[in-house]
């Protein structure tokens, strides 16, 4: 690829910018990863009291929150390219070896799988993954990322330094793909 700058990272200009659709579809995403948070936040005694019963909407975040990490490969991606480390799937194992570890120490301090140890460990999960999600598509909607949503922080940071080079990162969900078929579209 001629935009290579080191490895999957590319230069700026590479890749198509989204369009106003596409700035639109990922303020929207964003915002529904930040009701996650707010979702969360408002059930937190279910997470600092586990042995309070569950509610329907507890179990939405909880859904929510877990499906954003179930991907190995996106859960790579998203460390990964946004921190632009070269962990491979290790942040999924290491996720996973805390929630075993979170589960066991459930077990074993109180017999019950929902216990303080593994609903903070939950609750962590969902705030940290819905937080950075959310606030990268937001800021790739404000400041029209391309490509992947996880480099909009560091596209912040060099505006902040007054840099105007930020490598690019193709977009390992539908980004690319989405921001491409706009850019063909005839205008309106």
């Amino acid at each position: 690829m001629t935009g290579e700058v080191d490895g999957d990272y590319l230069k700026p200009g590479t890749l198509v910018g989204p369009g106003p659709r596409g700035r639109i579809l990922r303020l929207l995403v964003g915002g529904l990863q930040v009701t996650t948070i707010v979702l969360a936040l408002l059930h937190t005694n279910i997470f600092l009291r586990p042995e309070e019963p569950f509610s329907v909407s507890l179990f939405v975040v909880i859904w929510l929150g877990f499906s954003l990490v179930v991907d190995i490969r996106f859960l790579g991606d998203m460390v990964n390219t946004g921190f632009r480390v070269s962990w491979g799937n290790r942040p999924y194992w290491v996720l996973l070896g805390l929630a075993a570890l979170t589960l066991a120490l459930s077990l074993g301090f109180s017999g019950a799988i929902w216990a303080l140890p593994f609903s903070l460990f939950v609750f962590a999960v969902i705030l940290y993954t819905a937080a950075h999600l959310g606030i990268s598509h937001i800021l790739a909607a404000i400041l029209g990322t391309p490509g992947c949503e996880m480099r909009s922080i560091p596209q912040l940071v060099a505006i902040l330094r007054r840099s105007d080079f930020v490598e690019e990162h193709s977009c390992p969900g539908l980004w690319d793909h989405y921001d491409k078929r706009e850019a063909r579209r005839p205008s309106a």
